[in-house]
């Protein structure tokens, strides 16, 4: 393994996760709430992605 090489694996899968998901929940939800909300907010946003279903 070339340990030099710096690449993402599943990257399309990567920044769906976190491009699209996370970013999703922070910006609806802001700062500051507990995680079960945002962990609440994660599942119904992995449920809209159709490469995750």
């Amino acid at each position: 393994m070339d340990t030099d090489k710096h690449e993402l694996l599943l990257k399309d899968e990567v920044y769906q996760i976190v491009g699209c998901c996370a970013m999703a929940v922070l910006n609806t939800l802001d700062h500051g709430l507990l995680e079960k909300p945002d962990e609440n907010a994660l599942v119904v946003e992995f449920g809209l992605l159709p490469a995750l279903r």
